[in-house]
């Protein structure tokens, strides 16, 4: 007998996520949830402020600000700039 089940990637790396979480909660070798949690904010602090990576955020950041003022702020130009003539 053969039996196949279909689990979705994003399902499985939440569960060994979780898996992972809660085995370094229970040796407590991290100290509480909350030192965990700094820890865990510390090491994403550091990977963003590396130079290449937060010039990539800043870049990806102001493009899509640019198009959003794009996308809501030439209506209402045009709006003003019809009116006025």
């Amino acid at each position: 007998m053969k039996i196949t089940i279909e689990i979705p990637d994003e399902e499985l790396r939440e569960c060994v996520k979780d898996a992972v979480v809660k085995k370094i909660l229970e040796n407590n070798t991290w100290g509480s949830g909350r030192e965990f949690r700094r820890e865990y904010r510390e090491i994403i602090k550091e990977l963003i402020y590396q130079p290449d990576i937060k010039q990539g955020i800043i870049d990806s950041v102001t493009d899509k600000a640019a198009e959003e003022i794009r996308k809501k702020g030439m209506p209402v130009l045009m709006e003003k700039l019809i009116k006025g003539s």
